[in-house]
């Protein structure tokens, strides 16, 4: 009689399990000592079960956040690393905030004002790297005037250094300058410009002071 009336009951509320709402009413409305038992033994169940959920949440969330603060100090350690200059130093080295003059930490603090980095606890390792791809991008003209620049005055250079000091080395030997300019031909860096122009202004000072 009890299978039955618990039948009827869960056909009543259909085939989902009864809430916990229905189950006080049922548990009130039966005069049934063995029915009010049943209904408020699945009560308890409820709340338990309700309990060990908001427990379960409350544990994933403090995870997540434990997960995020090692991921953000990673991130952090990250850019202080592969990019020194956008923070600000003592005197011993400790990094002591950003330096917010500096163009890359001015780039990255725009890309951070969008919440898709803003929130993710990576998110300022991906704004420094996207910052410094920008930077590189912008300056590039700048750079590659600078090298046209000095490739000319190695060459001014080059043809005055022939003229003025032509014949004076002894046979199968290559003088510093003239081995600096032939490493420039082939390779073009700004590095190797520097390197010879110091070379031939040497030089040439070397035989003014002989004169």
């Amino acid at each position: 009689m009890i299978e039955e009336k618990l039948s009827n009951f869960s056909q009543n509320v259909g085939q989902r399990q009864p809430t916990i709402e229905e189950l006080e009413a049922f548990s009130t409305q039966t005069e049934n000592v063995a029915y009010a038992q049943w209904a408020r033994g699945e009560i308890r169940k409820r709340e338990l079960e309700e309990q060990a959920k908001v427990v379960r949440t409350e544990i994933g969330k403090w995870k997540k956040e434990q997960e995020d603060v090692v991921k953000r100090q990673q991130a952090f350690n990250y850019v202080a690393q592969n990019y020194p200059d956008a923070f600000v130093k003592n005197q011993v080295g400790q990094v002591m905030g950003f330096n917010n003059q500096h163009p890359l930490m001015q780039q990255i603090d725009v890309i951070m004002r969008d919440p898709r980095f803003a929130n993710d606890p990576e998110g300022l390792m991906a704004a420094a790297d996207i910052a410094w791809a920008r930077l590189q991008r912008s300056q590039q003209p700048i750079m590659q005037q600078q090298v046209q620049k000095q490739k000319e005055e190695i060459k001014n250079l080059q043809k005055k250094t022939l003229v003025e000091g032509g014949g004076k080395q002894p046979i199968g030997t290559t003088p510093p300058h003239r081995a600096a300019i032939e490493k420039l031909k082939k390779t073009g860096s700004i590095k190797d410009a520097t390197e010879a122009i110091g070379l031939i202004l040497e030089k040439r000072m070397a035989e003014e002071a002989q004169e």
